[in-house]
């Protein structure tokens, strides 16, 4: 889309304050109306259904306004937070009053599930009403999704200068047709979000990042308009004179091969003239709004909350981990696979992942931007984790680690070669042939050792988890220690000084 103007944009964000005081003010009404209806005292559910309807409208708009800032001009966006605006506004918000929603129908069901005698209907009736919500919720995610998806999509294309397919931004060196790098736009596909800083003139040349000139010192000041405004100015008026350049350059050569006095060797001096140009163009590059790589960093991690919510978690960590690439020195990205491995449980079987929990926690607070949740998250997770350790493994003793070891590596011995045909004996002790015995006894063994092999592999299972919980638990008993500690030297310091006082 093409780049609005500055006093445009603030027209824009002003309307998306207005709409979010209204989505305020209408989630209150929805909430005395819910309080209402459920005492008794007044309410309808067609007066719900029709502020449901409002509301909904109410986010589309907001959403639509909000992405066409974004996809306008990131750095305006960026410096307006409204990446995370989008996100609380449109959708955070949203998805909290659905699960709430259905926590507290569940918590209805069971009530009517334990009353004397339990009252079925009401039940179905709550059971239908979470189920009527999950299914509104999951609908949502997939929605929410696509655009994110979809947003993602327009940014990497910003910051790779591939709008119109697959390929990637190249070196900044010419390529054999002269530097033209066809396939490098830069926002003339209508699916494409434009910039304002170029004009499709596909160089295929490195991007440059705009907060790279010293005039953009500032730039996402909230409160200093007058650098941005100039800075932008500036990448505009950076951007006109290369393309005027490039017109003139297009002009005499259209001349010199109109002449038909030219020979060769001037037709020569003229590529070697245009080359130049080419070049000079890859070395200015391209350019790329500065916020383009943190928009894309929050992107990331909205698209894997979102995926998360909707028990995607292999997608969700990989969204996770993207955005810990683009940002590697901050630990929001390490919190959320750290809490994507607490809950990505292949079945009901399978164990949480606690020891690499730990590991991701331990990245997000060692962060250059520690992660401050990661400290109460990893508090909880010791908790939950000694919980286990004292249900599951006998006090007083080693755990039982090493004689689960000891039964799965017998098993193992067994399965591999304790069990043959010719040992089986006939437990019915009826004659039979010498074929129809061997092919018995094959059978038979062969479901021993599946038997066998299946039990050890729990086996070694169930001894990983015991390890790896107990290895845990050793790190919260560090972690107590420590903070005993330095306590400890806190107290000790503050009595010094009180001393010498």
């Amino acid at each position: 889309m093409p780049s609005l103007s500055l006093e445009r944009l603030r027209s824009l964000l002003a309307q998306c304050a207005d709409i979010e005081e209204k989505l305020t003010a209408l989630g209150k009404r929805k909430d005395s109306s819910g309080k209402g209806t459920s005492s008794g005292k007044g309410g309808s559910s067609s007066s719900s259904t029709d502020m449901e309807a409002k509301a909904s409208r109410l986010r589309t708009k907001l959403c639509e306004q909000y992405c066409d800032v974004l996809l306008s001009d990131p750095d305006f966006a960026l410096r307006r937070d409204v990446p995370s605006k989008l996100w609380k506004a449109c959708f955070y918000n949203r998805i909290n009053e659905l699960r709430q929603r259905a926590t507290k129908e569940r918590g209805r069901m069971k009530k009517s599930i334990r009353r004397m005698p339990a009252d079925r209907e009401a039940a179905g009736r709550h059971r239908r009403a979470v189920e009527d919500v999950e299914r509104s919720l999951r609908r949502f995610l997939g929605e929410a999704m696509e655009l994110y998806r979809y947003l993602i999509q327009q940014y990497e294309a910003k910051l790779l200068g591939a709008i119109d397919g697959d390929a990637c931004c190249t070196s900044s060196s010419t390529d054999e047709d002269g530097g033209n790098g066809h396939g490098h736009g830069n926002g003339n596909d209508k699916k494409s979000a434009g910039t304002g800083t170029g004009t499709g003139t596909g160089t295929g040349s490195t991007p440059i990042i705009l907060s790279n000139n010293k005039s953009t010192r500032g730039l996402f000041d909230p409160n200093n308009d007058d650098v941005y405004a100039i800075a932008r100015k500036e990448q505009e008026d950076k951007e006109e004179k290369k393309n005027k350049k490039k017109k003139n350059n297009k002009r005499r050569k259209g001349q010199s091969d109109s002449s038909s006095d030219d020979d060769d060797d001037s037709n020569d001096d003229d590529d070697n003239d245009d080359n130049d140009d080419d070049e000079d163009g890859d070395a200015d590059g391209t350019a790329v709004p500065a916020a383009v790589v943190p928009i894309l960093y929050k992107l990331f991690l909205f698209l894997g909350d979102l995926q998360r919510y909707a028990m995607e978690h292999d997608a969700a960590s990989e969204c996770y981990t993207k955005a810990s690439r683009l940002a590697p020195g901050r630990g929001n990205p390490y919190n959320q696979l750290a809490v994507v491995a607490q809950v990505s449980e292949a079945n009901l079987q399978a164990h949480p992942l606690t020891a690499v929990a730990l590991y991701w926690y331990c990245r997000s607070l060692l962060a250059d931007e520690a992660f401050g949740t990661s400290e109460s998250n990893m508090e909880r997770l010791f908790v939950m984790n000694r919980k286990w350790v004292t249900d599951n493994i006998a006090a007083g003793t080693d755990g039982g680690i090493a004689d689960t070891i000891g039964a799965a590596v017998a098993g193992t011995n067994t399965s591999a070669g304790s069990i043959h045909p010719d040992d089986a004996s006939d437990t019915t002790g009826a004659a039979s042939t010498p074929g129809t015995s061997r092919g018995s006894r094959g059978s038979s063994s062969n479901r021993n050792r599946k038997a066998q092999i299946e039990a050890s592999r729990a086996a070694k299972s169930e001894a990983s988890r015991k390890f790896l919980a107990q290895f845990v638990d050793v790190h919260y008993d560090l972690r107590q220690l420590t903070k005993a500690m330095e306590s400890a030297a806190a107290a000790a310091a503050l009595g010094a000084q009180a001393a010498a006082a």
